[in-house]
């Protein structure tokens, strides 16, 4: 690509981003106003999330949460990580990290590490190569431009050896077909119409619209929504050693191939 191809490539990716951080900033992620209502909605909604967290803790002493939202799973890993411990989340949302910061506040007395919250860009991580432990990012990067971009710059600021726990969307589920087919037909109303998101603003005038918190929005409204194979996973974790690839449903169960997230772990080689 010559470099003007370069230029308006990055633009282009620029101008999502604008986009991107405008929806979490008008719909943070879940909703909810006090942070056990944001926890106990997150946990009913993905109950088997508490383990791998439990997990992260374990293992941990540094963790970076790439897209760390209202700060719902950092709040809840430094209520489990040791003390002497270190948490930094990022999210390129200032509201939702403002959020962050409150609940943080809100809920210091149970913490055993205090989390650090700052604004930041996923594509360009504000650490030096191989100087972070573990990098945390569950169902974040499947709604950003550059997904690959992004997972090779974690690739860089990760030690040899650290780990990468990561969540995006698989495409062989009922709710992932089911999303992309409903954007699908929103885009082909909305050239037809002239509207932006018509079935968004006609699902939210309706009394189930009132009911779904941020889910339509977020089906409907958010600019970039992927979803990966088990071959594409691979493919974008190449750099990495796997160690574990599953996907999850909306239950404790792993459902082998066919859950809505991929969640895998994977090391950087020594």
């Amino acid at each position: 690509m010559n470099h003007a191809g370069v230029n308006r490539e990055s633009r282009e990716n620029d101008a999502i981003a604008a986009k991107t951080q405008a929806f979490w900033n008008a719909h943070p992620c879940d909703g909810q106003d006090t942070f056990e209502a944001l926890l106990a909605y997150r946990h009913a909604k993905e109950p088997w999330l508490p383990l791998l967290l439990g997990k992260v803790a374990a293992s941990e002493r540094e963790v970076v949460e790439v897209g760390c939202g209202q700060g719902t799973d950092g709040i809840y890993m430094c209520r489990l990580l040791p003390a002497g411990a270190r948490y930094i989340g990022l999210d390129q949302s200032n509201v939702s990290v403002a959020n962050a910061v409150s609940f943080a506040e809100e809920t210091r007395h149970s913490l055993k590490v205090t989390p650090q919250f700052r604004v930041g860009d996923a594509r360009h991580l504000p650490f030096d190569d191989g100087s972070v432990g573990a990098v945390y990012s569950m169902g974040v990067l499947h709604h950003i431009q550059n997904t690959e971009g992004t997972i090779r710059e974690v690739h860089r600021v990760l030690r040899p050896g650290g780990a990468l726990y990561l969540g995006l969307y698989s495409t062989l589920s009922a709710k992932l077909l089911a999303a992309h087919a409903a954007r699908a037909v929103q885009s082909a109303l909305d050239w037809v119409t002239g509207e932006d998101r018509i079935v968004l603003k006609r699902l939210l005038s309706t009394r189930f619209g009132s009911r779904t918190g941020t889910m339509l929005h977020e089906c409907f409204g958010v600019p970039i929504l992927k979803s990966y194979t088990s071959h594409q996973m691979r493919r974008v974790l190449r750099d990495f050693e796997v160690t574990s690839l599953a996907s999850f449903g909306s239950g404790n169960a792993t459902v082998r191939g066919f859950g809505y997230l991929w969640v895998a772990i994977a090391r950087k080689p020594r």
